[in-house]
Parts: structure tokens; C-alpha cells; sequence
């Protein structure tokens, strides 16, 4: 089935929400062959269905592992960068350590050198008051 896209982003998707390790078992998984963050379907399938699996994904290193990805993504390609911010779109709604945490992050992607109009625009909707 690995020849198989649709059939092998579930599968990615299934093993990120699946995770036991958290961030340990994500970064493995974006070491797979198959992965690739030049493959936007793959990369949401992974770092998307990551950030589902709210027992796992819902800490500082999710949310750091998260902050790193779309930070790497403002320069190969911002419109999926700016797409997986909008996971932080509801952090006022978290429980106050988590709420510092997401506001943190969003605060660290928007301190990037260069950052891209499309993450930048989410990023700033995020904040607003």
C-alpha cells in the first residue's frame, strides 16, 4: 500500500493520533521514509492529527514541536505554515497554564526574522484582543 498516497497519509494521520510518546513518537514518524514536509497532505496528516490526539499533543514540547514546524515552514511554504497556526486559533479557551504556553509559542513565531504575510496575518489574528 506505500504506493498508495491517500492510502499512506491515513495511515501517517492514524500513527500521529495513535502516539503513546507524544513528541518522541512524531519526530520518529517524520523520519519515515515516506514523510516528507515538501508533501502538504503528509505534513497535515502528521502534525494535524498530532495536535487531535489531545492527551499527547497538549504540553510544551507538542507545542514547541508544532512552533518549530510552522517556523520551518515560513520560508518552503507559508500558506501550510499560516493553515497550522490556526491550531493555536482557541488558546484563550485553555486552562491558564496552557494558555501561557500556546501565547508563548504564537509570541515566538511571531519574533521570526522574515516571517512570511500568511503565517504573520494568523498569527496577529490569534493575539488580538
Amino acid at each position: 500500500y506505500q504506493h498508495d498516497v491517500q492510502v499512506m497519509d491515513k495511515w501517517f494521520a492514524a500513527q500521529a493520533l495513535a502516539a503513546e510518546n507524544g513528541v518522541d513518537d512524531i519526530k520518529q514518524l517524520m523520519q519515515h521514509a515516506l514523510f516528507s514536509f515538501n508533501t502538504p497532505n503528509r505534513l497535515r496528516s502528521v502534525i494535524g492529527s498530532f495536535a487531535s490526539n489531545f492527551v499527547q499533543f497538549h504540553n510544551q514540547q507538542g507545542y514547541e514541536l508544532l512552533t518549530e514546524v510552522i517556523i520551518k515552514l515560513n520560508t518552503s511554504n507559508p500558506q501550510i505554515g499560516a493553515r497550522l497556526v490556526s491550531i493555536y486559533n482557541h488558546w484563550k479557551r485553555y486552562t491558564p497554564e496552557l494558555r501561557e504556553l500556546q501565547k508563548q509559542q504564537l509570541e515566538a513565531i511571531l519574533a521570526t526574522d522574515d516571517l512570511s504575510n500568511d503565517i504573520f496575518e494568523i498569527v496577529q489574528a490569534a493575539l488580538a484582543p
